[in-house]
């Protein structure tokens, strides 16, 4: 279970750019969680392919970005929550944009790697080698990873105290 946090603010939103990325299997190849600025619609976004082939999540469903607009040089927050079922049969997650939740879900028969182990990397997703291809473009101002689910209420919480911060 967990909660990633993360501020950031991009330079270039014509470019598909990774925030955070975190499993095994390569860029959209397996088990793993994208945080993305998507080119195509220009919002922020989680991202889960599952077994590489569909993406499903509260702000995704087969790439379908809606988390919100992001514009250049200004700051956003997004936070995705998560959850394993007691059998870890199934995750429920929750995403958030600049304090305000943008879905839930549950996803049956999780790729365990995707949100419990694999590589984590902050500004660039795995699969790419030293190549900036696909690296976040602009500034990360806070991450945070949390060890458990956060309620909806220290979620409001944590944006609230960093919006001023961040010209929010």
């Amino acid at each position: 279970n967990g909660t990633i946090d993360i501020w950031a603010k991009t330079r270039d939103i014509s470019a598909i750019q990774h925030l955070f990325y975190e499993g095994s299997g390569g860029d959209g190849f397996g088990g793993e969680v994208e945080f993305h600025i998507s080119v195509n619609v220009s919002t922020a976004g989680v991202y889960i392919p599952y077994n590489g082939l569909n993406s499903i999540g509260g702000i995704v469903a087969q790439n379908n970005y809606s988390s919100g607009a992001v514009s250049n040089n200004t700051w956003f927050n997004i936070v995705f929550a998560y959850s394993f079922s007691s059998d870890n049969s199934s995750v429920t997650f929750e995403t958030y944009h600049n304090g305000i939740s943008t879905g839930s879900g549950t996803l049956a028969n999780p790729p365990r790697t995707a949100l419990s182990g694999g590589n984590s990397l902050l500004g660039r997703p795995e699969g790419y080698g030293l190549t900036p291809a696909r690296s976040f473009q602009g500034s990360i101002g806070t991450f945070k990873f949390y060890n458990r689910f956060l309620s909806v209420t220290e979620i409001t919480q944590n944006y609230n105290a960093l919006k001023g911060r961040y010209g929010l």
